[in-house]
């Protein structure tokens, strides 16, 4: 699975956290030979940089091509973290809190 990282500041009291979003690939679209077509050549268009100084900036450079490509050829998962299931209601919730209740006594 590839992830990227979006980051965002979040400030608190004189303090900065970082926040990390990990965007998730939908690899699974790669079984689709136009799908995989589609990513071989985006990544081979964005491939194009032969001269490097390090090695680090090699890594990123590759790394960045990768990301680009998957994102533009695959798409992005959605986040479902933190949206409650439509077919929940308040009888579910009820029976869930107290099957937790009776387990932890």
């Amino acid at each position: 699975m590839y992830t990227t990282k979006d980051k965002h500041e979040e400030k608190k009291e004189n303090t900065v956290t970082m926040v990390y979003k990990k965007a998730q690939y939908n690899i699974e679209n790669l079984q689709n030979e136009c799908t995989k077509f589609l990513y071989q050549r985006r990544l081979n268009n964005k491939l194009n940089r032969n001269e490097f100084t390090d090695t680090e900036e090699m890594y990123n450079y590759l790394k960045n091509c990768i990301r680009e490509a998957a994102k533009e050829a695959l798409g992005e998962k959605e986040d479902n973290k933190g949206r409650k299931t439509i077919f929940w209601d308040a009888e579910i919730e009820k029976e869930r809190q107290n099957k937790k209740r009776l387990f932890l006594k």
